[in-house]
C-alpha cells in the first residue's frame, strides 16, 4: 500500500512537471489562459517583512533570540522579534511598507515587536529614532518605550529617544500621538516634547515646547525632502504597480517603464551587462519563516524580485509587476530550483542536507504566470519538505531557462554560504539542462552559521517591563502622573507575547480614540549612552526605501486573460500575489 502511494505521488510530481511544458506558447509569449495558481500559506497573512532601505556605516541584524549580530546591507529583509542596531557614526532605515518607515540615528537599537498587515509595533531599546509616516492610511503604529506606548494619530514625523537612565523623551515634529500607559493616555500635538520616566504601570511626564531642531532631524528632513522631490519628479512607479508594493521608489532612477502589447507597462533595468540576469548577483539567506529568500545587490533589489515577475521581451529583460488591482505579498523569491551535474553530497554537521544528489544547484526566474508553489509556511521543515523529480528537461518547463543567459547556477555546497557572483557561477550545459532534478518545493539544504539567519525563532514577543524603570516615580519638580481614565486594560489571553492592549478602535491613523499599545521587551539596562548626533562618515543614500507620498491612479493593464488570483493582504506582508514564482 505504501508502495502504491509513492508511486501515486511521483506520478503527480512528474504530472506537475510535464504539464508546464510549452505546447502552444512561443519563447517569450504569454502563458495561455487556464493556468492554474496556488495559494499562499494560510497564516502567511501573520509574517511581515520589511526592508532594510538604507544601511550607513556600521548596521547589525540580530535574529530572533540570538545573540549574535550580523553584518547587514542595503535590501536585507527583516522580520518580527529581529532586533537593528546602529554603531557609531551609522544610521539605518527601516521600510515597514509603501507609506510607513522608521530611522535610527547612531548607537540605536530597535527590536520589531510586531510586523504584520497594517500592524507595527517597534520597540524602542536604546539611542533616538525618528519614525515617518507619508500619508494619513489605516495602520497601526506603537512605538514602545520602557515608560510609555507612543501611537501616531496622523501622518507626519515622530521622535523618541530611550535615555540611559530609562528615561523617555518623545518629541512630535509634525502630526499628533497619544502617549499611553498602564493607568491612562495623554494627546502630544505638534511641537510638544514629552519627557517620561518611571514604570508603564504609573509613569510621570512633564511636556514642554519641542527644542529646535538639530543634525538628526535635518538629516531626516532633507531625505524626506528627497523622497518628495523624487515622487514629484515622476509617479510612474505609484501607476502601474499596486498600493501595496515596497521599494518601487528606486525605479525611476534605474530603470524606465515601456507598454509591451502583451503584458502592459512593464520596467526594464538601466546599465545591465549583456549577460545580465536576476538573481544573479546578491546572496540566498535564510529567514524565519520563508526560508531561503533572495537578497540582491542591486541597489533597486527589493520590489523587482519579492514582487511580479520577470521575462525576457523585446525590450531585454523586463519586469511584470502583476495585475493592479488585487493585494501583493511579499515572496522570498520567485524563481525555480533544480540540480545539475554527478556526483551528490551532503555531509553532516557542516549545515547542509543529506541526499541532494547533484553537484550544483540552478535557479531560473519564473515568467509571469507560472505556477508558484511556497516553499515556506505551516508545516514546512527545512530540508525534508519537498522531493527531486529528476531527468526533468527545464527548458521545457520554465519559459525563461529556453534563454541561455537566463540561469544562475552554484555548487550545491556553496549555497546559503558563500554570495553568488561571476566567481562562483557554474554554467549549467545543454546535457545539464535536458537531464535536471527539478526541485518540488525549497532545496533540500538546512542554513548554516554563515545563512545570516537563525533557524529557530522563540514563538511570541517577549513581554515587557515586568519590573519598570530603576526611576522611582515622585510628584515634584513639575512631573505628573498620566491619569485621566483612559487607560489599558491588560489582555491575560489570545494574544502572543503578553501584549497589553487598550480598547480596539481599528481606525489607524484616522482613529481619535485611544490606539493599541504594545508592550515591548524588558530593556537592557547599563547600556552606554549614545553621544549628541554626528553625521556619518558617509553621506550616500542608498537606495529608495522610503514612503510613497500619494495615492496610486488607478490605471487599467493590458495582459494576458490567464486568471489571476486575489489574495487578501498587503505591503510588506507575508504570502504572495496573484502570480507567478517558485516551484514546489
Amino acid at each position: 500500500m505504501k508502495r502504491l502511494i509513492f508511486i501515486a505521488a511521483v506520478g503527480t510530481l512528474l504530472s506537475t512537471a510535464w504539464g508546464q511544458q510549452p505546447g502552444a506558447p512561443s519563447p517569450g509569449a504569454p502563458p495561455q489562459p487556464g493556468a492554474a495558481f496556488q495559494e499562499d500559506p494560510v497564516d502567511a497573512a501573520q509574517h511581515g517583512v520589511a526592508r532594510l532601505s538604507l544601511a550607513e556605516g556600521s548596521v547589525l541584524v540580530t535574529r530572533g533570540n540570538s545573540d549574535e549580530p550580523i553584518d547587514t546591507a542595503l535590501n536585507a529583509p527583516v522580520v518580527a522579534t529581529d532586533r537593528v542596531s546602529t554603531g557609531d557614526g551609522s544610521r539605518a532605515e527601516l521600510q515597514l511598507d509603501s507609506v510607513n518607515l522608521i530611522r535610527l540615528a547612531p548607537n540605536s537599537e530597535v527590536r520589531i515587536g510586531e510586523l504584520q498587515y497594517h500592524s507595527y509595533l517597534i520597540q524602542v531599546l536604546r539611542g533616538t529614532v525618528t519614525f515617518r509616516s507619508g500619508r494619513d492610511s489605516d495602520a497601526r503604529i506603537d512605538l514602545s518605550t520602557p515608560n510609555v506606548s507612543v501611537s501616531p494619530l496622523r501622518a507626519g514625523n515622530y521622535r523618541v529617544t530611550v535615555r540611559p537612565d530609562g528615561q523617555s523623551e518623545i518629541t512630535v515634529r509634525a502630526g499628533e500621538a497619544n502617549i499611553h500607559a498602564a493607568n491612562g493616555s495623554e494627546r502630544l500635538p505638534a511641537g510638544q516634547t514629552m519627557l517620561a520616566r518611571g514604570s508603564f504601570n504609573d509613569p510621570e511626564f512633564m511636556t514642554s515646547p519641542a527644542a529646535s531642531p538639530d543634525d538628526w532631524d535635518r538629516w531626516n528632513a532633507d531625505r524626506d525632502r528627497l523622497f518628495d522631490r523624487y515622487q514629484a519628479q515622476t509617479n510612474e512607479a505609484a501607476r502601474y504597480t499596486g498600493p501595496d508594493m515596497s521599494g518601487t521608489e528606486d525605479l525611476a532612477a534605474n530603470g524606465h517603464w515601456v507598454n509591451d502589447p502583451a503584458y502592459g507597462n512593464v520596467w526594464v533595468p538601466n546599465n545591465v551587462a549583456p549577460d545580465w540576469a536576476p538573481y544573479r548577483d546578491g546572496r540566498w539567506d535564510y529567514l524565519d519563516y520563508y526560508g531561503w529568500s533572495w537578497v540582491s545587490y542591486d541597489p533597486w533589489g527589493w520590489a523587482p524580485y519579492h514582487y511580479g515577475n520577470w521575462y525576457r521581451s523585446r525590450f531585454g529583460w523586463a519586469w511584470y509587476p502583476g495585475a493592479i488591482g488585487p493585494r501583493h505579498y511579499w515572496r522570498p523569491a520567485m524563481v525555480g530550483f533544480f540540480g545539475f551535474g554527478a556526483g551528490g553530497f551532503g555531509t553532516p554537521g557542516i549545515g547542509l542536507s543529506l541526499g541532494f544528489g547533484y553537484s550544483n544547484v540552478g535557479w531560473v526566474p519564473l515568467a509571469p504566470f507560472e505556477v508558484y508553489h511556497p516553499w515556506y509556511g505551516r508545516g514546512y521543515v527545512v530540508g525534508r519538505s519537498g522531493a527531486i523529480v529528476s531527468n526533468i528537461n527545464i527548458a521545457a518547463t520554465y519559459r525563461n531557462a529556453r534563454y541561455a543567459d537566463a540561469i544562475t547556477g552554484i555548487r550545491a555546497s556553496d549555497f546559503g554560504r558563500t554570495a553568488v557572483g561571476r566567481s562562483s557561477f557554474v554554467r549549467p550545459g545543454s546535457a545539464d539542462i535536458a537531464r535536471a532534478g527539478m526541485v518540488t518545493g525549497g532545496v533540500p539544504f538546512a542554513p548554516s552559521r554563515n545563512s545570516f539567519a537563525s533557524g529557530t525563532r522563540a514563538a511570541g514577543v517577549v513581554p515587557l517591563n515586568a519590573g519598570g524603570s530603576q526611576n522611582g516615580a515622585s510628584q515634584n519638580g513639575g512631573w505628573r502622573r498620566i491619569e485621566n481614565g483612559q487607560g489599558v486594560r491588560t489582555q491575560t489571553g489570545g494574544q502572543a507575547g503578553g501584549f497589553r492592549t487598550s480598547p480596539q478602535s481599528g481606525q489607524g491613523f484616522r482613529s481619535q480614540e485611544a490606539q493599541p499599545v504594545r508592550i515591548s521587551p524588558s530593556i537592557v539596562n547599563n547600556r552606554s549612552q549614545a553621544p549628541a548626533y554626528q553625521a556619518p562618515r558617509s553621506n550616500s543614500f542608498g537606495g529608495f526605501g522610503g514612503p510613497r507620498y500619494s495615492s496610486p491612479v488607478p490605471v487599467q493593464r493590458s495582459a494576458p486573460t490567464a486568471p489571476r488570483s486575489a489574495p487578501s493582504g498587503g505591503g510588506n506582508r507575508g504570502g504572495g500575489g496573484g502570480h507567478g514564482g517558485g516551484h514546489r
